[in-house]
Formats: structure tokens, sequence, C-alpha cells
């Protein structure tokens, strides 16, 4: 008869014909150094397995009967198969290990360390998950885990959890809910989200990770998601539905947290560019994307547009699916000289600079070079040319529409692709080709990819031709040289409103003064009118702001503001900074926080309009001051951020404290600049 015994875990393991991969899961539990006989209960359930499956786990269940039970099932799922084994479960924390994965050997040691340390805060915690075997590195969510805390989904709503099985769960917890066995695939995702938002928060443990195994032979259930008809219509209808369910009767609306989470992985399904019939039919091709506009009409565009990862196609095609199509009114063109960015109301959509030309093959003929390639082009609904210049020489290039090349989803075409040829003469050892598109009044630098590199090679070395890939030029790039602004410059801004342009002496003088500010306070200045001011706006995109003025022209960035550090000190613990801030973006619009820590706290500032650049006796510059006395540890980070709406930028740090360059203020505290961005102390 099992003796009743307390344990700190309890793995639930779901069994299906996992013979080649069960004794590796099994292992990794019996190494681990909390101690496996002390504190893990191991609960295996064999869903009718057909293989040797059953026999490992009795092996183990004969050689360890205080810590592993055995039970055996009719198949029904893994749904079914975690929920079985929760009815066994007697540990504090739970946790779902898949078979055929692994846990690294300090992993619910140190889950457990911070679980003592923050039970009443969090009914979940997370490890990061990284790949083995048929890939490695780690997975793309993973970048929540800068340190070890316990992350409040309302503040940073971006750091959401979709796996249960890297996940520690307190049993008392987890059996208010159980796994839906009409999701065979995401039912983790369900779960694991209605405990973090039923509380609001959740734990992340960084020093440790959850080992999941990439298949070379690639037939795992995830590995195969997008071939398995469960991805679809399943998961939108009881994971994506059913939590928005769920968050409003908790919360009235949907937290934006679920919101990323909902993109993410729609974002995930649409990119399939080709299903088969058999997995999704046509009909029910519409029926899920009647589904995801569903889900959708609880997702905020700006967040639609946040999802980086994907093609910006597919983020269009999110909003077409929310409206119905894409409606042309709903979005406007702003740009320079050398950018264009189509936006929807603030945030931008799509930027010139990053459409690209793919050239597929290179031909010589005779003196000529002839190239072959394809393309698409998000700026289609509008009017552009894309030109080709070789050494100095232009053409323009003519786009046939090809459905081999076209961007597709499901099926489905959501953009055009096109082919094109064009012919270049060898005129000399080195030819450079650059490609511009033509959008409006801007002519932006676009990349050429070359996609048969062996080619391309071959004509750089017999000289014919060098030809190399353009570096994706950044016509928006802004340096800022200077800090200081001299009271001077305002008066000479102040002639150049006043149309003091006329005399040489004038401007030379204005464009001397002008060198010392930096450049995107200069660009704002002067795009205002002499008959009145500019009207400016703001637009937004991933996570960057752009300040435009009413002819849509670039005057500013927020990435290019930064922080000078006028004081650098330590006094005991503590360090004191003192500096400012000079920016166009208006302090009312933008604030500014230091992290310490991983702890964010808005920092305190004042306008001093002494050392702002006034135009009209308004600050049109402002100097924002601030002063920070904090205590500062060995080991202690500290950066700052410029938040505006939900773009948060991290500036670029500046001081004049030559002995803080070399990292040592005084004797008993060194500190480094990592990156122009992170003070550290060593």
């Amino acid at each position: 008869m099992r003796m009743s015994k307390k344990y700190k875990f309890s793995i639930v393991m779901a069994i299906y014909n996992m013979e080649s991969y069960l004794e590796e899961a099994i292992g990794s539990l019996l190494d681990q150094t909390i101690g496996f006989e002390d504190n893990l209960q191991v609960l295996f359930v064999n869903d009718g397995s057909t293989d040797r499956s059953g026999e490992i786990c009795k092996k183990y269940a004969q050689q360890y009967p205080d810590n592993i039970i055995y039970i055996k099932k009719e198949n029904g799922g893994v749904s079914s198969a975690r929920n079985k084994g929760l009815q066994y479960a007697e540990g504090e924390l739970v946790n779902f290990l898949d078979a055929d994965d692994k846990l690294k050997e300090d992993a619910l040691e140190k889950v457990y360390a911070f679980f003592e340390q923050h039970k009443e805060e969090v009914d979940l915690i997370s490890i990061p998950l990284y790949f083995f075997e048929g890939k490695e590195g780690e997975h793309a969510l993973n970048y929540k885990f800068t340190k070890t805390r316990v992350i409040d989904i309302f503040k940073e709503p971006k750091c959401f959890q979709m796996h249960i099985s890297s996940s520690f769960i307190k049993l008392q917890e987890m059996r208010k809910y159980s796994f839906n066995p009409m999701l065979t695939l995401g039912e983790d995702a369900e779960v694991a989200n209605k405990l973090i938002l039923n509380k609001g928060k959740y734990g992340v443990v960084a020093n440790t990770a959850y080992l999941y195994r990439k298949r070379l032979v690639g037939n795992s259930a995830i590995q195969g998601a997008r071939k398995n008809k469960a991805n679809y219509i399943p998961a939108l209808k009881y994971l994506h539905l059913e939590l928005v369910r769920f968050a409003k009767e908790k919360y009235t609306n949907v937290p934006e947290y679920l919101q990323w989470l909902m993109v993410y992985d729609i974002g995930g399904k649409i990119v399939v560019p080709y299903i088969d019939e058999e997995v999704l039919s046509q009909s029910e091709t519409e029926e899920f994307l009647g589904y995801v506009k569903l889900a959708l009409q609880d997702v905020e565009d700006r967040i639609i547009l946040g999802r980086e990862e994907l093609r910006r196609y597919y983020n269009l095609y999110m909003l077409n699916i929310k409206y119905d199509g894409f409606q042309k009114e709903m979005y406007h063109i702003v740009g320079n000289k050398v950018e264009a960015a189509l936006c929807r109301q603030d945030s931008i959509v799509a930027l010139l600079r990053r459409q690209k030309l793919h050239v597929i093959r290179i031909e010589r003929i005779e003196d000529k070079v002839k190239f072959f390639g394809y393309c698409d082009f998000i700026f289609d609904m509008y009017d552009y040319k894309i030109i080709i210049e070789c050494n100095k020489t232009k053409q323009e290039l003519t786009l046939n529409e090809s459905e081999e090349y076209q961007v597709t989803s499901l099926n489905k075409k959501i953009a055009k692709g096109y082919v094109f040829e064009f012919e270049l003469p060898v005129e000399c050892d080195k030819n450079e080709i650059q490609a511009y598109a033509v959008l409006g009044k801007t002519t932006g630098q676009i990349t050429v990819i070359l996609e048969e590199e062996k080619k391309a090679r071959d004509f750089a070395q017999s000289k014919l031709m060098s030809i190399s890939e353009n570096k994706q030029r950044n016509p928006m790039k802004l340096y800022i040289k200077r800090k200081i602004i001299p009271k001077y410059v305002a008066k000479a801004l102040a002639l150049s409103e006043k149309k003091s342009f006329s005399t040489l002496r004038t401007k030379k003088m204005i464009n001397d003064m002008m060198k010392r500010v930096p450049r995107n306070c200069r660009d704002y200045l002067f795009n205002y009118r002499f008959n009145g001011e500019n009207h400016f706006n703001i637009v937004f995109g991933l996570n960057k702001a752009w300040l435009y003025n009413e002819e849509d022209l670039l005057v500013a960035r927020l990435e290019d503001v930064f922080v000078n550090l006028e004081k650098v000190d330590s006094k005991a613990n503590k360090l004191l900074l003192k500096g400012s801030i000079m920016s166009p973006f208006s302090s009312s619009e933008c604030e500014f926080y230091y992290c310490l820590n991983g702890e964010y706290k808005l920092c305190s500032i004042y306008i001093n309009s002494g050392r702002s650049i006034r135009l009209k006796g308004k600050d049109k510059v402002e100097c924002c001051e601030f002063e920070l006395l904090i205590p500062f540890e060995k080991g202690d980070e500290i950066f700052f951020e410029l938040r505006i709406k939900e773009i948060k930028v991290t500036p670029r740090i500046e001081t004049a404290e030559i002995s803080f360059m070399p990292g040592m203020i005084e004797s008993s505290c060194k500190l480094e600049l990592i990156d122009t961005k992170k003070i550290v102390r060593k």
C-alpha cells in the first residue's frame, strides 16, 4: 500500500508511443539536483500506446514505487491523458513534461526556490525553452527571460506564455481547470493563460531550461501542426475565442496581453502558403478565416501591425480579414525625399526601403550581363516605378505579373508577384548596381538580393563585373554628434524664421551654428513655415516613433534622441546621475523612465527654458533635465527608456565625464558603459 507523502513537484507525463525518447525524459527527472526520491512524484499516463512505452513505465514504477504511479487508459488524446494524471497529483507544484523532452538538471531546484519567495504572488512559473536534436537554439518567446522576476501582464503585455510543459503550476489552482479534449493542439496554452489572466501575474526563472526536442524525423505534434486540421478551426474556436470569453468575463475587455498572444498565434497560422485539401477544404478555410475575423475584432490595429516577425503582407492581410478586405481610404502615405511609409492611422504598415528585388539568374551575353528575378511590392495599390541604376545610367524596370511568385496564405493569393529581367553593359572592371523605388515625391533605395551567389562570385572573380548585394541603406538614419546646445543658437534660429537667409553672411552663420544642434532638432526647427507654424503629427510603428510635419515630411525620430549625462558620481552605495534630454518630442507626449535591475520607474524631469530652443517666445525643443540618486550595488544595471504611447525606445547615453569612460569614478566604484546604452557596476 502506497504511503501518503508530500511532494514538492508532481510531473504528469502523457505518453503515446514514446519508446525511443521516454528513458531520456525520465533520466532528466532522476538527475534533478533537488533530489528525485525526496521531492518528486511522477505520473505516467499511458494513452493506449502500441509500442514498448508501457513496459518502460512499469520498469521505473517498480524501481521507485514511492515516487512513480503508472496509469493505463484507452487512447483519448493528450488532454484526456493529462486530466487523468492530474487526479492523482499530490505535489505543491504540477508540471506536464512531454515524454520526448527533458528538463535541465537544476530546473526544479531553481523553480522551487523562486516559488518559496513568490508563492503568494503567482500561480504559474515558466522557464526558458531551448531546442535540441534536429534544431538547436532558443524559442522565439524567450525574450521575456531577461532575468528572474514576477511579470505583471498589464505592465509587460508582450511577455505572453504559450506552453504549459515549460511551466510549473500550483496544484490547488490547477485543479480549478481541465484540458479541453476538443483541443489536441493549443490545449496547454488555454489552461496556462486562464491561470495567468486570473492572477494578472506569473513568474519567470531565467537561469535554467526546458529542453524541447525538435525530432530529426519531424513527426512530433508541434512539428506537424501546420499539416494538422486541429491547428486551425479548433484552435480559433476553443482557444482564442474561449480566452476572449474568459478575459471579458473577468475584465469586461480583452487585455493587451491576450491581444499580443492572439496575433502571435494567428500570424503563425496564416503564413502557411499552401495547405492540402485533406487538411483544410475550401469551405473549412473560409470557416477558419471567419473565426479569425471574429477573434481580431478584439485586437487593436496597432497590435496587429506590431507583429514584427511577419512579412508585412501578413500584417496587412490580418487587417484585411478584420475589415472585410482592403479599403484604400483607411491608409495613407507619408514620406520625404528618400523614404516613404504606408500608414494605417498613426501606425506604420510598411517602409519603402524594405522592398526587395530578388535576382535568381545571371547570364553573360557577349559584352552585356542579363539579370532575371522576381519581386512583390506592398505599395502595389499606389502608382510607383522601380529604377535600376548602373554607373549613373538609369533604366525603368518592367514588371510582369507571375502566379509563381505571388504571396499566398492557405491557398489564397494575398499579394501579386512579378518577374523581371534587365541587361547591363560591362563597361569597366567594377560596375555598381543600385535599385530605387519612385513613389510620389519619394525616390528611395531598395535592396537587391542575389540568390545565385556562386554566379555572382564568378563574375566578380573574372573582373567582368563586380556585383555585391546592396546593403540596406537607411536614408532616415540621423547621427547626433553634439550634446550641448549653445544659447546663441536660438538667436540664429530666430533669424531664420524672419527670412534672414537673404545674405550669405547670415546663411553661413546659421549653418555653422546649426551644426551644433542635434540633427533631429535641426530638421524639426527648419520645418516651420515663415508665415506660421507647421502642424506636426507622430506616426508609430515597429517599436519606433517618427515626427512628421503637415506636408508628411520626416523631421525627427524618437530613436535618435539621446540622454546626455552631465554628472556621474557615487556616494557610498548610491549612484548620482544628473543630465538632460533635448528632443522635439514634447514632454507632454513622451515619458522618461529608468530601469534598475529590471524594475522600471518614471523619472521626474523639469524643463530648463534657458537651455531650450525658443521661437516666438515658446519652447520648441525642450531641454528636460533630471537628477537621480539611486542604490547601486555590485552587478547592478541601469538603462533609460523613452515612451510615447506603447512605443518604447532605449536611448543612447552620452557623457562628458572623462573618468567615466574607462569605468572608474572612484576607487570604490567601477562603472562600465555597455553598448552606449547600459551602465553596469563591476
